[in-house]
């Protein structure tokens, strides 16, 4: 009979139905199943150490996580400009954000989420997939330029400002 050991539970064998044991007498799947249960149970207890440390660094994670934020921010802001790509227009307001040169509805899936986090993340990642695919505007500008495709949105502001 080949043995295999098995940490504190014992060793793992298969008994003469074919069944896989421990030499405590559980089955393979009784001892997956109670330690599923277990883990459900004891969640808590579980991560104590961990909770623990994280309610004493609570200060010092949020500044770690917000410096990451504003790096991303900034690294964000160098890849796609640090100036709204409609300046040569005119009437930039407001700070910058991130436009997708496509809108929603007329674009293929893309393989980044629309906004946020995981967005700039996408960015710094994908710097040449992000130039193609992304610009910053103005805030004024990108409200403008709602869900309306690049070229047609310039044509209508140029219109708009030359009245």
């Amino acid at each position: 009979m080949e043995t295999q050991r098995v940490g504190i539970i014992g060793e793992k064998y298969i008994d003469p139905n074919g069944v896989e044991r421990y030499s405590g007498g559980r089955s393979v799947a009784d001892c997956k199943a109670y330690n599923a249960a277990w883990y459900v149970k004891n969640r808590l207890q579980r991560n104590t150490k961990a909770n623990e440390w994280y309610a004493a660094n609570r200060p010092k994670r949020n500044l770690k996580a917000q410096e990451y934020a504003r790096a991303t921010v900034r690294r964000v802001r160098s890849i796609l400009g640090e100036h709204c790509a409609w300046s040569d227009l005119g009437g930039c307001e407001g700070d910058l954000e991130v436009d997708h040169i496509v809108p929603p509805g007329l674009r293929r899936h893309t393989g980044y989420t629309s906004h946020g986090h995981a967005l700039n993340c996408w960015i710094v990642n994908n710097p040449e997939l992000a130039k193609l695919r992304l610009q910053s505007l103005c805030n004024e500008h990108n409200r403008f330029k709602s869900n309306r495709p690049n070229h047609e949105a310039r044509a209508l502001w140029r219109m708009k400002c030359s009245h």
